[in-house]
């Protein structure tokens, strides 16, 4: 009805006040963010930027508390008392990779044209087996890149990370870790600080936890691979500076010190002494869908579909 136009005259700091009293009363939940939150913006892309919020290291829609994202499908419950119960199917998100989001470097346009076309196959994909949402992480996302992002369908929640955000997103009983690589080798910055905080956050309630990082994950440094294996990390999952793709595992052993003298160590607990586990690493730079299947039983598995890249 032309009424949107209404609300992207606000000014940012009149759209956030109301977006924050929408949000606190639960109005960006269950999935009503693709009819109210994106009445607030002019374009598709802009819509899908707005949902990760710096500030609070969230994702609109997808919070641990205010979402209720936190429960698993079978602990919700239904409104209707008389209702039959349902076994809840397996939640299935997905992370897409391509050539172009390892930075495009050396790249010809006839390469880039290659690319995109096998990107547009990936969006179509996605849109024809909907996912419960889709995860893209990279350096830099190409503009054109974007604009196909804004065509997967409204109900399936785009998260991103163009090397320039990290934040923390729940969907259906498990958490999932946003990584900004950029300032990892810095013990002391923001996001270490957050990310040391989540992990411990992760030891003590022990849901199902994974990681997406913007680079080859064998570019993080070896402390940030430890603490995530300590963490809980079920799996890491990123990008691939070779053609061949990433799978291998990373293990913690209580305690154990790294090769630089730094100890990942908190306590001396007997539970930090039988504290052993075991992250899986996945990473790979062909066109194409790593799916990540998770079950409210603890299980969980990964496999990745190559899509079809037409000649340019």
């Amino acid at each position: 009805d032309g009424s949107n136009h209404d609300l992207t005259r606000l000014s940012p700091a009149q759209q956030n006040l109301v977006c924050h009293v929408l949000d606190k009363s639960k109005v960006f939940s269950n999935g009503d963010e693709t009819r109210v939150f994106q009445r607030f913006f002019t374009s598709d892309v802009d819509y899908i930027k707005a949902k990760v919020r710096p500030a609070s290291r969230d994702f609109v829609g997808l919070t641990q508390m205010n979402d209720d994202e936190y429960k698993p499908l079978s602990g919700r419950g239904s409104q209707d008392p008389y209702a039959t119960k349902i076994e809840p199917e397996p939640t299935k998100i997905v992370m897409l990779t391509n050539p172009m989001l390892m930075g495009g470097e050396g790249v010809t346009p006839e390469q880039e044209k290659q690319y995109l076309k096998g990107w547009k196959n990936c969006i179509a994909t996605i849109n024809k087996k909907r996912p419960k949402a889709v995860i893209v992480c990279a350096k830099v996302i190409p503009p054109k890149f974007w604009k196909f992002l804004a065509r997967i369908r409204d109900s399936i929640p785009v998260l991103w990370n163009d090397g320039s955000v990290y934040y923390s997103f729940w969907l259906n009983g498990f958490q999932g870790l946003i990584l900004n690589s950029s300032d990892f080798k810095d013990e002391t910055s923001t996001q270490m600080k957050w990310l040391r905080e989540q992990m411990e956050q992760s030891r003590m309630a022990k849901p199902q936890l994974f990681c997406f990082c913007d680079c080859d994950p064998n570019d993080l440094p070896p402390i940030v691979q430890k603490r995530l294996a300590r963490g809980r990390v079920l799996s890491l999952m990123g990008l691939s500076n070779s053609d061949a793709p990433l799978d291998y595992k990373i293990k913690y052993t209580a305690n154990e010190n790294l090769d630089d003298g730094a100890s990942v160590k908190s306590t001396d607990s007997k539970e930090d002494n039988d504290d052993n586990s075991v992250m899986r690493v996945f990473g790979s730079s062909m066109n194409g869908l790593r799916w990540l299947t998770v079950d409210e039983n603890d299980e969980w598995y990964s496999e990745f579909q190559v899509i079809e890249m037409p000649d340019s």
